[in-house]
């Protein structure tokens, strides 16, 4: 059974209905699709192209909108997208024109299967191959007709550049991994075409960091230390303003933070501070500011001829000062930062060069200080919490490991503390610890739980079990229930002991929401009366808090527990 990438295929339909409304007002899809506006279906189908070259290529709407050919005679390419100022020379002197080919399918049930037929795919390729060969006839007065008459123009003023063909089948169904083995589909590669299937397994451009990137500075002089036992060296410079946000709005803003302990954080007194500086006193940015720290695999400092030097960064992220950088990348596109006052302001940056994965953890961990930051942040970039995350991406939930992550393509979300605190009460045994404090939770089970053993036997599963439950109450919560309120985490560790199949990480959620909805039942009325015996006990002395926090709460569970099962 093919699984949906959740977080995946919601930002896909998001973003289908969304790019749908942008071709019905855009210039040319009222001049070409204005009588197909009420055939939703068929506009949607054009949005599944529309939105693949969107996200693959970076093109706003209107330049992807204009790449349509999806009509009569369109010899089944629904896009057609090239740019004349993208075309690359080799060192041989050879030219080259990329591409792209689109051909789309809109499913009604998001992740519908057969969407594309052999027939389908066979067809498109067909008339790949004859482009590739300049024999694919056409009539001028279709969209794609028009389309290939401006690429033979292009390829006419250039010399004729060879063709990268890229070509995309596109659905927010899902493709059948059979049709992806097809024959013309090896054929097609053979004669240098690139296939690439998007569907509700997997949509978007992979965030990663660029290979490498070009910061500029205003002298190439550098405090250097090299640490070689330590497997790391470094130096420390500087740059204006200006250099920082080009670099950091050209290099893929996400990805340069991705090692960051923190997305952006928009209210802050800090970020008050950091916009007052740059914008007041920009002389005295330099003195203000912690600076920015940059890790990377390599880099090299190298003349331009001029009063600029290149500092060449392979694979880099800013791990400390990110939160300054999106912040004056933020004011500059709002138009509150001049090119004057940010060509005035200068920033140390500080340079870090290692393979080493954990040290440059280290490094992030010990150096972010600006903005108040509690362990729960510092420990977002872990490697084994950050493959649970992504386990729960492909469920369409969000774990939250730092502030400002982005949450709007997710069925759900909760903090890792939270999750937690569920799973020492359902996988634990410690319902107290759990109800006692989230950091304490935090502090003791982190580093049991994110760790190489506990990922390879399973743990992945386990967290996402506790997340259910979690979803579970959150339906059931009420807020005048002072049970349910305080004693969540008693109740959750009472339905584990009840029905051991809830900790069957590897059962199916819709049994165990049976077992769920069973347990409740049975484990609302243990919790009640311990709550009675322990008022009528304590009289005024009596408080939820103290009894929930208690160590004794588990042993009274597993007293009327056991008194059930005789």
């Amino acid at each position: 059974m093919v699984e949906i990438h959740k977080k995946s295929s919601n930002k896909f339909q998001r973003l289908i209905n969304s790019n749908a409304e942008k071709i019905k007002k855009s210039p040319y899809g009222k001049e070409n699709y204005a009588s197909s506006f009420g055939n939703e279906d068929y506009i949607k189908s054009l949005s599944v192209s529309v939105t693949t070259v969107m996200e693959y290529y970076k093109l706003d709407s209107d330049t992807a909108v204009s790449a349509l050919t999806d009509g009569p005679n369109d010899q089944n390419i629904d896009l057609l997208y090239f740019d004349e100022e993208l075309i690359e020379s080799d060192n041989k002197g050879n030219k080259f024109l990329d591409v792209v080919i689109i051909q789309s399918k809109y499913a009604k049930a998001l992740g519908a299967t057969g969407v594309f037929s052999e027939a389908d795919i066979r067809l498109c390729l067909d008339s790949v191959s004859k482009l590739q060969n300049n024999r694919l006839k056409y009539n001028d007065d279709s969209l794609l007709g028009k389309k290939l008459t401006e690429l033979h123009d292009i390829q006419v003023r250039n010399d004729y550049p060879s063709l990268r063909v890229q070509v995309y089948f596109a659905t927010n169904g899902v493709i059948a991994d059979s049709i992806k083995q097809k024959d013309c589909i090896k054929e097609a590669e053979k004669a240098g075409v690139e296939i690439l299937f998007v569907d509700a397994t997997s949509f978007g451009a992979v965030m990663e960091p660029p290979q490498y990137a070009t910061l500029k500075l205003l002298s190439d002089k550098c405090l250097e230390k090299a640490q070689t036992s330590e497997n790391i060296s470094g130096f420390v410079t500087e740059t204006s303003l200006d250099n920082l946000i080009d670099f950091y709005q050209q290099y893929n803003e996400t990805a340069l933070l991705d090692s960051n302990v923190r997305y952006l954080l928009l209210k802050s007194k800090i970020n008050d501070g950091i916009a007052e500086t740059a914008i007041n006193n920009p002389e005295l940015f330099w003195f203000c500011n912690n600076g920015i720290s940059i890790v990377s695999d390599s880099c090299t400092v190298n003349s331009t001829g001029t009063d600029v030097f290149n500092l060449t960064l392979e694979r880099p992220s800013i791990i400390n000062g990110g939160q300054t950088t999106a912040i004056l990348s933020k004011l500059k596109k709002e138009g509150r930062l001049t090119t004057d006052l940010l060509a005035r302001s200068r920033v140390l940056i500080r340079a870090y060069v290692t393979k080493d994965a954990d040290i440059a953890s280290k490094i992030a961990y010990t150096t972010n200080s600006q903005n108040p930051i509690n362990v729960v942040n510092l420990k977002s970039n872990n490697k084994y919490q950050k493959a649970v995350a992504d386990f729960f991406d492909r469920k369409g939930i969000a774990l939250i490991t730092k502030p400002g992550q982005d949450l709007q393509d997710y069925s759900g979300s909760i903090t890792n503390e939270n999750l937690l605190q569920v799973y020492a009460a359902l996988y634990k045994d410690d319902p107290a610890k759990a109800k006692n404090s989230k950091i304490s939770v935090f502090n003791k089970y982190f580093d049991i739980v994110f760790c190489e053993k506990e990922l390879k036997e399973g743990i992945d599963k386990k967290l996402y079990r506790s997340y259910f439950v979690w979803d579970f109450f959150k339906n059931v919560s009420n807020a005048t229930d002072p049970i349910l309120k305080h004693g969540l985490y008693s109740l959750i560790y009472a339905m584990g002991q009840l029905d051991k199949n809830i900790l069957n990480a590897n059962r199916s959620d819709s049994d165990t929401q049976v077992s769920l909805e069973n347990c409740f039942k049975k484990a609302k009325p243990i919790i009640d009366k311990i709550v009675d015996i322990k008022r009528n006990e304590l009289k005024d002395r009596f408080s939820y808090n103290n009894l929930f926090k208690s160590n004794e709460i588990k042993d009274l569970i597993d007293i009327e527990i056991e008194k059930i099962r005789k």
